[in-house]
């Protein structure tokens, strides 16, 4: 994985915050909010995405959030949110888009 723009880590073959995935796959994701906090820490981390799409093993550390992706239906293209609030109370979330393909 290579971390880009906003810290978003990805695949080297794909840009960050747009990936493509088949219907059969079940991968994870991170997202590095490390430059985005500085001194800041991670105390909460929730997912949410789009209808048909399944979101499974969220995790969290004081700079990191993880989630497991499959499903969806090849030809859709689905949102997913993550969103975060800090130690000192900010709150932020960051988008990442599923376009699914079939296998």
């Amino acid at each position: 994985m290579t971390t880009g723009l906003e810290g978003l880590a990805y695949p080297q073959w794909q840009p960050p915050g747009r990936y493509v995935q088949c219907t059969n796959e079940y991968l994870d994701y991170e997202i590095d909010w490390t430059g985005w906090l500085n001194t800041d820490s991670i105390i909460t981390s929730q997912w949410t995405a789009d209808q048909g799409l399944i979101l499974s093993n969220e995790s969290f550390t004081p700079h990191t959030a993880s989630i497991w992706v499959s499903g969806g239906k090849a030809g859709y293209t689905y949102k997913v949110v993550n969103t975060i609030t800090t130690v000192i109370g900010r709150i932020s979330d960051k988008k990442l888009i599923f376009e699914i393909k079939s296998p």
